[in-house]
């Protein structure tokens, strides 16, 4: 099985490429820099190319979108959570989860049977965040309507799409 998971040089990305490394599947690991096996800046289309075009017509059985970013983390909607935290957040978070998709859907469909795992924290619940947070549709990491979405198309296509929770790897998902 050979598997791309973005957001793996630290976390619970690196936790996931780890285990199934162990397990003995192929694993490309992504980050911005250095720190994975290659490298993938979500938020950049000419770096889904290059990154898609490294991958060539190779079939991929299990895309794990991880990346996302907390950029708001203390501060609060009347003074720190600005335009531009709002914007770089929801570039990683939910836009580059559709760039990944679809700058691989190629290799997606080149596979058998191809799964898509979205990784969101609990920041993105309007029940777990915590008072004082701004709520924001699972922009704190992953897109729930980008899953929602991804969920109908591919599947007409014999892929599965759907979100997993954070603990994904704890509980065995995506195997």
């Amino acid at each position: 099985m050979t598997i791309v998971i973005t957001g793996a040089s630290r976390g619970i990305g690196a936790t996931l490429a780890a285990q199934y490394k162990g397990a003995g599947e192929e694993v490309i690991g992504t980050a911005r820099g250095a720190g994975a096996g290659a490298v993938l800046d979500v938020t950049d289309p000419a770096s889904h190319a290059a990154f898609a075009a490294s991958l060539a017509d190779r079939p991929l059985d299990l895309l794990i979108c991880n990346a996302g970013v907390y950029l708001d983390k203390g501060d609060d909607l009347d003074a720190g959570f600005g335009p531009d935290l709002w914007a770089q957040s929801f570039a990683t978070n939910v836009t580059g989860v559709f760039l990944t998709v679809q700058s691989l859907l190629p290799n997606l469909r080149a596979a058998k049977s191809a799964k898509i795992a979205i990784i969101a924290s609990q920041m993105g619940s309007q029940t777990r965040a915590p008072g004082g947070q701004l709520y924001l549709p699972r922009l704190q990491g992953g897109g729930d309507q980008s899953g929602a979405q991804f969920g109908g198309g591919p599947k007409a296509r014999g892929h599965r799409g759907g979100d997993l929770p954070p603990r994904l790897g704890a509980h065995g998902y995506g195997r």
